[in-house]
């Protein structure tokens, strides 16, 4: 199913019958723009509005999706390659706005403890870390189309989006904690992002450290899915998740003061770098194949 070849052939039925857009979209119950955006090719005419709108063309909704006219003897077969791909297509549009609704639900609570203050904010942030790595994968999800590669390509996206949720995280004032002794019997606690330069200045340079190598390995593994990657760079970028991991695991330890939000890094690193394993492993596999 070709947009763009459906709007021209509905663009040149309604001049046959001399129709204006409006009066098309007047016909039909919808408003002249929709009837723009389906000429130009910007959208697709709801599955409810074929039938009107096949109508009010004087032709067939077979005809409409397929953008062409259809001879008589190769109707059936149309039909049955139209039917298919108006499913596939309304099946894509849906998928991508439940990603989408859930990507931006996720984005815009995991950053609630950057915009109010007080540490119950973080709260907020837990639903949106969930939802992110959901929302990117269903988004993603419509961009594999070739069966071979389908168990692959939806390991590698779920180590995306596991490896994203730790990006958000690391970005969480909440992920380092800072001890200072403001007296003989006081001690000063606060926490910071990975991101943030004190804890190095003071020793620390693990955080810093495991949040270079999860923004590398996201754009990493972010190229192999939009991009088939190849052998050479997943294995660098699965490397450098693994020592990552490694590097997540060090500002856990008692001498620094472990905190959830760390804990919760090191467990969507983790999650990562094993479904980047069995991606590879599964490559590995079907060349041998």
């Amino acid at each position: 199913m070709d947009n763009q070849k459906t709007g021209t052939y509905i663009a040149a039925l309604r001049k046959e019958r001399g129709l204006t857009q409006k009066e098309l979209a007047e016909r039909i119950g919808v408003t002249d723009k929709a009837v723009s955006r389906w000429e130009t090719g910007r959208g697709f005419p709801d599955v409810s509005i074929l039938k009107p709108l096949s109508d009010a063309l004087d032709t067939t909704v077979i005809e409409l999706v397929n953008g062409e006219p259809s001879p008589p003897e190769a109707e059936q077969v149309n039909a049955d390659s139209a039917l298919l791909d108006t499913i596939r297509y309304f099946k894509s549009m849906a998928r991508k706005a439940v990603g989408t609704l859930l990507m931006l639900a996720g984005i815009c609570l995991a950053v609630v403890p950057l915009v109010f203050a007080g540490r119950t904010a973080i709260l907020f942030s837990v639903p949106g870390i969930c939802l992110l790595p959901a929302g990117i994968a269903v988004l993603f999800s419509g961009f594999t189309v070739r069966l071979p590669r389908l168990c692959t390509q939806t390991a590698r996206r779920l180590s995306l989006s596991f490896m994203a949720a730790a990006l958000i995280l690391e970005l969480l004032p909440f992920g380092v904690v800072m001890r200072f002794a403001d007296g003989p019997e006081k001690v000063v606690q606060y926490t910071v992002s990975y991101f943030n330069l004190l804890p190095f200045g003071y020793g620390n340079f693990f955080p810093l450290i495991t949040a270079v190598l999860t923004t590398v390995g996201f754009g990493g593994i972010f190229s192999s899915v939009m991009w088939k990657g190849r052998p050479r760079l997943q294995n660098a970028v699965f490397l450098c998740c693994i020592i990552a991991f490694a590097c997540s695991l060090l500002p856990l330890l008692p001498f620094f003061g472990a905190t959830l939000t760390g804990t919760l890094i090191s467990l969507c690193i983790l999650a990562s770098v094993l479904f980047q394993a069995a991606a590879n492993r599964k490559t590995v596999a079907g060349r041998k194949g």
